[in-house]
């Protein structure tokens, strides 16, 4: 009997971001950090447990060949790839990963079934993206023909990888992760290439602290399942197969227009795979280049529709709160981080093209089937817009910022002037009260001065000092 494969993978935000800006300015010294990195120790982590890491990020040769060969993508994709390095687990975590599933899978379809799925050892992946995304992967064998697999069944397999991938993200994030990203950022000492922890620029989303100074409320927790991505690998197309589409595949677009796809996969490898909104459907072995190529732009699209998603959500938080009176300090820190998110995002935009531009034949191909199947070309749209509003708002608070500066200028001077004048009354008043009387002096200022007292003068200075600073106050009201 053929094997069928369960592929899922799972997408997750993570405690570590690069300084992009940094590293384009420094990108020789950037490179030499991940050499003194591959020569460390890094792999070893607490309690004599071991990971082998495959890193992607090194400084771009100028001499060497931008396209190698047909088949290869851009020397550019491995300078500026999105993916910075992947981790290996070895066999202290398969043990786990071979324990849990069987426990989660007789969870969901009984103890007796349990013997129909099968780890597929080394085929979990943990990855370590840009921006505080990270992916894990697992492939699991199938022992059930096409027909076995019911709708019931597919309610099941759900099931059992949200269950198993919500346990096994947690456990992985906490024991390999996380002290991995901490040996990370120790080599990073004098260029700040890594975000410091919880000070992601631009995702200021990624859970922190709860600081009632924070101003985006929204926050988001490490370690846990964003979604579920699954894949089911099929090697053998027979009767059942079909009607295993049918069930499988969620699409707008036609299930018959898929299943003629698949019947010309002789023409065209391509037609082997379809892509769609978290359930894909492949023809094939699992280790084909082709199937290979499709996991490795559905692990690239994820990555920009979560970090597009996320920037959406926190440009509309900002929105909202630009349109908030608020301190000056207050304000400075708005267009601080304002204007640092909308640099990420211009800058996630251009690696967007850069890639789209860099991938070559089926990891372009697939990869456009997958930003028009999740929309992720709309998600940059909106994204786009709301940043054209956010610099909009950053030209006024400029403007707001600048008018309260100079109300309170105004103020200053008002309050100056005013209690000048009225130190001018008061000896204006002392003057004429002290000194003997003045002969042959016509009625006028001097005889005024006489009969009022100097507290009497200040009283009656400060009055008109009231009523001409309530009415100055309401003019610098009415020009909001």
């Amino acid at each position: 009997m053929a094997k069928n494969y369960f592929y899922f993978k799972v997408p997750f935000r993570s405690d570590f971001s690069l300084r992009e800006g940094n590293i384009l300015e420094n990108q020789s010294a950037y490179g030499e950090l991940w050499n003194r990195i591959k020569r460390s120790d890094i792999n070893h982590l607490p309690d004599g447990k071991t990971v082998r890491a495959t890193y992607l990020h090194h400084c771009f040769e100028e001499d060497e060949l931008q396209f190698e060969s047909v088949d290869k993508d851009s020397s550019m994709i491995d300078a500026f790839s999105p993916i910075v390095l992947h981790i290996t687990p070895q066999e202290w975590f398969e043990e786990i990963i071979d324990r849990k599933s069987a426990a989660f899978f007789s969870n969901c379809f009984g103890e007796e079934d349990c013997k129909k799925m099968q780890y597929l050892s080394n085929s979990c992946r943990i990855t370590l993206y840009k921006n505080t995304l990270s992916t894990i992967e697992f492939t699991f064998s199938l022992n059930m023909e096409n027909k076995e697999i019911c709708r019931d069944c597919i309610k099941k397999l759900e099931q059992w990888s949200n269950d198993f991938s919500a346990y096994m993200v947690d456990y992985a994030y906490k024991n390999i992760l996380l002290p991995f990203i901490n040996k990370l950022r120790s080599f990073d000492n004098k260029y700040s290439f890594f975000c410091a922890s919880g000070k992601h620029i631009g995702f200021p989303d990624v859970y922190d602290d709860s600081s009632p100074k924070r101003m985006i409320k929204r926050s988001v927790r490490c370690g846990i399942p964003l979604w579920v991505s699954r894949s089911l690998v099929v090697e053998q197309r027979d009767e059942g197969f079909e009607e295993l589409l049918n069930r499988w595949v969620i699409a707008a677009e036609s299930k018959e227009e898929i299943a003629q796809q698949f019947s010309k996969q002789k023409d065209d490898e391509k037609n082997r795979i379809y892509l769609g909104w978290m359930h894909s459907l492949m023809l094939g072995n699992i280790k084909d280049k082709v199937i290979k190529d499709a996991f490795y732009a559905l692990g690239l699209a994820q990555y920009y529709y979560a970090i597009f998603d996320s920037l959406n959500q926190n440009l509309s938080q900002i929105i909202g709160i630009s349109h908030k009176r608020r301190s000056v300090k207050q304000t400075r820190q708005y267009k601080k981080m304002l204007e640092e998110m909308i640099f990420v995002t211009d800058l996630i935009k251009i690696n967007f093209s850069d890639i789209n531009q860099g991938l070559q034949r089926n990891r372009a191909f697939f990869f456009g089937v997958l930003v028009r199947q999740w929309t992720i070309d709309n998600i940059m749209e909106n994204v786009q817009k709301k940043i054209t509003l956010c610099k909009d708002n950053i030209s006024k608070i400029y403007q707001q910022a600048f008018n309260r500066s100079q109300k309170v200028a105004e103020l200053l001077l008002f309050f100056i002037s005013g209690f000048a004048i009225l130190e001018f009354l008061k000896g204006l008043s002392e003057f004429f009260h002290k000194p003997e009387s003045i002969t042959h002096d016509v009625w006028g200022l001097y005889n005024i001065g006489k009969v009022v007292e100097p507290n009497t003068m200040m009283w009656i200075g400060l009055l008109l000092f009231a009523i001409v600073f309530v009415i100055y106050f309401r003019l610098l009201k009415d020009k909001d």
